[in-house]
């Protein structure tokens, strides 16, 4: 095996490594590795050390700068932030209830979007805020007098994003696929034929290099990058409310392994949760809404962080550690023995009922 020890720097999203490998022993000596940077759509980097093989890595004096100067004493420049802008729909689109053309529009749009985000090569680069792209068409699309100035309005949209080309001949899908990618939609959506067929051309675009957005790491594990988590929005405005049910819905839609067995068509879970989500009316109706939608892809590792259940059901608990014997919760323990002794409860007592009162 080759021994050696080695610096290692890479900047995300565009994933650039610069490795400098030193071999043997070495008495001290001044070591640099440098790579670009784009400002506008990076956001993070690693720097570390490696050792293959037996011996050990002495580090001193250890400095890292940008443009030559310590990172410590830079200025972070504060760039047009979406999280900070007010909500672009207001209560005019919405009089009382979320039309059924509306719900049309906004289903199209989400498909719409997905799409562009997975399969379009200028998308994929990260040249846009693909974001900011969905919060600033939402208006246009439903301001759109009818269906033939609407379909102008995504035509026109997919054209800004720039040229690109296509693969001369479909590639065949392998006999050995289980799931096939969901885009017959393209052409039974009812879309005008200009609209089909850009979208056609953007489904057999030549794509080259990574998606900013998604990736594989080193243990072949995916792993959706460069989403920005509005983690200050404990009740998102209805755009952004729209912007998190696009987002998980396309993931399922183009990369969830299982969703064959999912047991029903995942586009209509796209329509059935647009009313869902645009008529919550407060944070706790918001997160039941998300945690329904992850309930119907029938997997139990998925989960929202903060479970809206204590928003319900209340954040205080018996102190009571359960197992259940033949079908009967058994006391086995007590996480708080204080609490527990208080409780008069004894370890091994079967729960037979519940007092509700209090």
């Amino acid at each position: 095996m080759d021994e050696y020890a080695s610096i290692l720097m890479r900047i995300d999203p565009e994933v650039a490594v610069e490795d400098v490998k030193i071999k043997g022993t070495k008495d001290w000596k001044k070591y640099e590795i440098s790579l670009k940077m784009k400002p506008q759509i990076t956001r993070n980097f690693a720097f570390g050390f490696m050792l293959m093989g037996k011996g050990n890595v002495w580090v001193n004096d250890l400095k890292i700068a940008v443009d030559g100067k310590d990172i410590n004493k830079i200025i972070p420049i504060v760039t047009d932030k979406m999280s900070d802008r007010t909500s672009s729909l207001n209560e005019t689109f919405f009089a009382d209830s979320i039309s059924d053309s509306q719900i049309k529009d906004l289903y199209d749009l989400g498909l719409i979007w997905g799409l562009l985000k997975y399969y379009h090569p200028q998308v994929a680069k990260g040249k846009f805020n693909w974001d900011n792209e969905l919060i600033n068409i939402l208006p246009n699309i439903l301001n759109a007098n009818d269906k033939v100035q609407r379909d102008e309005v995504f035509v026109s949209w997919i054209n800004s994003l720039g040229k690109f080309s296509e693969n001369k001949k479909e590639k065949p899908i392998k006999k050995d696929i289980k799931l096939k990618p969901d885009l017959d939609w393209i052409e039974n959506s009812g879309f005008s034929t200009e609209l089909s067929c850009l979208l056609l051309r953007v489904k057999n675009a030549k794509r080259t290099g990574r998606n900013i957005y998604v990736r594989y790491d080193f243990m072949d594990k995916l792993e959706f990058k460069n989403e920005e988590p509005y983690s200050h929005m404990s009740y998102p405005d209805a755009d952004f409310r729209l912007l998190s049910l696009f987002r998980y819905w396309n993931m399922i839609q183009y990369y969830f392994p299982y969703r064959y067995l999912i047991g029903e068509d995942w586009k209509n879970v796209l329509t059935a949760f647009i009313p869902k989500f645009m008529d919550t009316q407060n944070e706790k109706d918001y997160l039941f809404a998300v945690l329904e939608l992850i309930g119907r892809i029938h997997d139990s590792h998925a989960n929202i962080n903060k479970n809206p259940c204590y928003l319900y059901w209340g954040n205080k608990m018996p102190p009571l550690e359960l197992t259940f014997a033949e079908n009967q919760p058994v006391i086995s323990g007590f996480y708080d023995e204080k609490l527990g002794e208080e409780s008069e409860m004894q370890i091994g007592d079967v729960i037979t009922n519940l007092n509700y009162s209090y």
